[in-house]
């Protein structure tokens, strides 16, 4: 019996009028190349009868199987913060669980914003989770490689994401304290140009119609900055002094910051203001963040496990090439009631 002749990538370079390179980019599923080049060459190889041997199989398989998270964000919004440790931690446990290589990477797009991360061009993935801010140059290999599997947390521009209910979580913040007598409100928030400070400001004001409260001690048009620790606290703390002040002042504070939640704290503190008896205070933030301070902060938390575990899913169809039945999956945040909360007085 007469031996198959094997086809061999130089054999479909030849054919495709392409580099041996872009052959096996176009195969494995690697590499910056287009849509098109990479159908068409795909097609050759059929046509040609093309079967990669058991060690490609096995390597292309393994390499559909791993994925990657991108942590992306300048460095002081890192430490500490009640987003991205939870983000590594439940991604590494996922890993775990699921038996796949863990592949973490910074990616600094103050400092790298003419870079891609190398999980996303490097062959090292199949497809990444991406937290954080998206640089320009990202954002423009993403829009070359449209079929590069990604999924994204918090972030509308892109197609796959996980979105969390802030509005929703703010809503049932000012309905709890509604419903523990509370009539005199304030929202202490950042720039509405991240997700959950426009969520939070949007449940705040939807809330207090619905309720009927009185916002009239709140300064609807100011917006915290919330940069380095330092000034967030000063910037709260000097706010809170004014708000103190005033003749009537609110008997809750909705608060989209831990920061400012302790600097809400402390300066009701120096004024003679009992926590919970005399203020009630909710915020935002983890359970480092908001249990180790007295009292103990309410707060609503970004649901992690959640998150992480349904972006798996979502890019794992992606990878698979199956079609998500959402392209937008909704998270509801956490929210436990502590000692900072109580009814109106």
């Amino acid at each position: 019996m007469m031996k198959k002749k094997s086809v061999k990538l130089k054999d479909i370079a030849i054919q495709a009028e392409v580099s041996v390179a872009t052959v096996s980019a176009a195969l494995n599923g690697t590499g910056r190349i287009g849509d098109e080049l990479r159908s068409r060459i795909m097609e050759v190889a059929r046509q040609m009868n093309y079967e990669p041997n058991l060690a490609a199989r096995l390597l292309k398989q393994k390499h559909c199987n791993d994925i990657g998270l991108v942590i992306s964000d300048p460095p002081r919004r890192i430490a500490g913060s009640g987003f991205f440790q939870p983000m590594i931690y439940h991604f590494i446990q996922l890993c775990d669980e699921q038996g796949i290589r863990c592949q973490i990477e910074y990616h600094d797009p103050d400092v790298k914003d003419g870079q891609v991360p190398a999980l996303m061009t490097g062959g090292f993935t199949g497809g990444v989770l991406y937290g954080g801010a998206v640089g320009t140059a990202t954002r423009r290999w993403i829009k070359e490689n449209p079929s590069f599997p990604i999924v994204t947390f918090e972030d509308r521009d892109f197609e796959y994401t996980i979105h969390s209910r802030y509005d929703l979580a703010a809503y049932r913040m000012v309905q709890h304290l509604a419903a523990l007598g509370h009539r005199r409100v304030a929202l202490l928030a950042g720039l509405p140009r991240y997700e959950l400070q426009q969520g939070m400001r949007e449940g705040f004001t939807r809330a207090v119609a619905d309720f009927r409260l009185d916002v009239a001690c709140w300064e609807r048009e100011y917006a915290f900055r919330l940069e380095n620790d330092a000034d967030t606290m000063r910037e709260g703390v000097e706010y809170c002094e004014k708000l103190f002040a005033r003749t009537v002042r609110p008997t809750a504070l909705v608060i989209s910051d831990a920061r400012l939640a302790k600097a809400a704290l402390y300066t009701a503190l120096k004024h003679g203001i009992d926590v919970p008896r005399d203020l009630s205070i909710f915020t935002c933030g983890n359970e480092y963040e908001t249990e180790q301070v007295y009292p103990a902060l309410s707060s609503i938390r970004w649901n992690a496990h959640e998150a992480i575990y349904k972006a798996y899913h979502l890019l794992r169809s992606l990878m698979e090439g199956r079609i998500p039945a959402e392209k937008v999956i909704e998270v509801e945040p956490v929210l436990t009631l502590r000692d900072s909360t109580a009814r109106c007085s």
